[in-house]
């Protein structure tokens, strides 16, 4: 059993829809947006197809495919958006299939990382063993992104139950259920990637909000330092009302399918640290756990439960073959009606270890984060002192 270390990708699909995203798409003398635009390539017929001729369109486009993709994959991007052109004006379709393969492929190689995993600590009492694969993204210390693209208003709600489906500019307000959390590093490629949970204002619905932060130090020996805070997220705390412009995306690892195995992907929303505009927030009142007792719906990674902070009560854990609560890699396994539901350390291990019981093992209290870990949904505490109860037999 390998130790997960990787989370959502930044750049799963690599799918930017620009229908209707850019304010500048149609002129205001022609309501097609097709007057006067000479340009040629994909970006060209993407507009031109989908009512959004106008040189302004076609300009906005190629930018944000350079800014996307880089220059090294922008021929790569302009065949997505002219196949795009010609299947419904939809970067996600079926039909495109061969060119989002193509043009990810491109940009993971252009520095974007990704892969099945890697080793990680082992059992209760082992340390960190390495990185693993992770999701594919440039990493690194982003550029000014400038001011924010336009988004469609949308809520936590809709994003998470996929009414609005990945790669659409969004504009949403959640409420932060949790401080910003590491919720993947790379020692080889030295990325870090933020995460803040969000919950929506008015339902019992969360996703996912994450950014690349500054790469890690590199050292005087090869090896690599920690991670620095995100500057985007700096200073949230749960409770605050987060207005957030960014990029939807849906996200599960090519080799759970691989592997055989059907995992639900995690929604999640993208933004560039360096888009300041796109985040604001006012200090609130943090939001309770919401409780569960749907386990296998937890364990599929059902929509209304991705990413969104739960409590568990009065569940009892299965034992091991050792006879032990805690398996490899800190795992705490619960029963449900068809489905086994994980109990995962990722987000704590490397402040506080493992966590450690004996056997029989009845929790009154779970609280943790619904969240893809590699190919299984798992609940993720953020503490093992405070968000299990009993807790860990090694807190004070």
């Amino acid at each position: 059993m390998k130790r997960s270390y990787h989370l959502a990708a930044l750049a799963s699909g690599a799918c930017f829809a620009l229908a209707c995203i850019f304010s500048a798409c149609q002129s205001s003398d022609d309501p097609s947006g097709a007057a006067g635009s000479t340009a040629t390539g994909g970006c060209a017929t993407y507009c031109a197809a989908c009512g959004q001729g106008a040189a302004t369109c076609v300009d906005s486009c190629k930018s944000t495919i350079k800014t996307s993709y880089g220059d090294k994959c922008a021929a790569k991007g302009e065949e997505l958006f002219a196949c795009a052109g010609k299947n419904g004006c939809n970067v996600a379709s079926t039909a495109c299939q061969a060119q989002i393969d193509s043009v990810t492929q491109c940009f993971m190689s252009d520095g974007g990382t990704g892969g099945s995993g890697g080793g990680g600590q082992g059992g209760s009492g082992g340390g960190p063993a390495g990185s693993g694969g992770g999701p594919g993204g440039t990493g690194g210390d982003p550029g000014d992104s400038g001011p924010c693209m336009a988004g469609q208003a949308q809520t936590v709600e809709g994003i998470a139950t996929g009414a609005v489906g990945p790669g659409i500019a969004v504009q949403f307000t959640g409420i932060a259920t949790t401080a910003p959390t590491l919720v993947y590093t790379s020692k080889s490629k030295g990325t870090c990637l933020w995460g803040v949970f969000v919950k929506d204002p008015a339902k019992d619905i969360g996703t996912m909000v994450v950014s690349y932060g500054a790469n890690m130090e590199t050292l005087a020996d090869g090896g690599v330092g920690d991670c620095v805070p995100n500057k985007l997220f700096d200073g949230i705390v749960p409770g605050d009302s987060l207005t957030i412009t960014g990029q939807t995306d849906a996200y599960a690892p090519s080799t759970c399918n691989d592997a055989g195995v059907t995992v639900a992907k995690q929604v999640q929303v993208k933004i560039d640290e360096k888009a300041t505009a796109c985040l604001t927030k006012t200090a609130g009142t943090a939001p309770a756990p919401v409780k569960v007792t749907d386990i296998d719906g937890l364990a599929q990674g059902k929509a209304n439960y991705q990413g969104l902070l739960v409590e568990l009560n009065n569940v009892q854990a299965l034992d091991w073959a050792d006879g032990g609560t805690v398996g490899p890699y800190g795992i705490i396994k619960i029963k449900g009606t068809n489905e086994t539901l994980e109990i995962h350390d990722k987000f704590y291990y490397t402040k506080e270890g493992a966590p450690q019981y004996t056997s029989g093992v009845t929790f009154n209290k779970i609280v943790g984060i619904v969240h893809l870990d590699y190919c299984t949904w798992a609940i993720q505490p953020l503490h093992k002192c405070t968000d299990l109860d009993p807790k860990s037999s090694d807190c004070p």
